[in-house]
């Protein structure tokens, strides 16, 4: 399992102690996170892997099995720009799903 995760900062980012615990139980389990725009703690603490906006080019090995199946969430315009980045390094539209939070859009 993969998890990618983009948030502003330490301050806003959702799940992480969660998601840290579930890497530990997992055998199989690699996570990345960005900030885009980190704290000087963040940057202390070292509580992302990146900074910037997510750009899953920098991870293109990480999607090297077709069958590799892609959940979004988030604001409709993050998930329109994530997916746009997974269809470009060849991952097929029917792997890619998504939720809505809001008004229901195509991505």
């Amino acid at each position: 399992m993969n998890w990618f995760h983009a948030a502003e900062n330490d301050d806003v980012h959702a799940f992480a102690d969660e998601v840290k615990e579930l890497g530990q139980s997992l055998p199989r389990f690699t996570a990345h996170t960005w900030y885009r725009q980190p704290s000087e703690a963040d940057r202390a603490k070292g509580q992302f892997d990146s900074e910037g906006l997510m750009d899953l080019s920098k991870l293109e090995g990480a999607f090297s099995d077709p069958t590799m199946q892609f959940y979004l969430c988030g604001p409709v315009g993050f998930m329109q720009f994530t997916a746009k980045q997974l269809v470009d390094l060849g991952v097929k539209q029917e792997n890619i799903h998504y939720e809505c939070f809001g008004p229901h859009k195509v991505l």
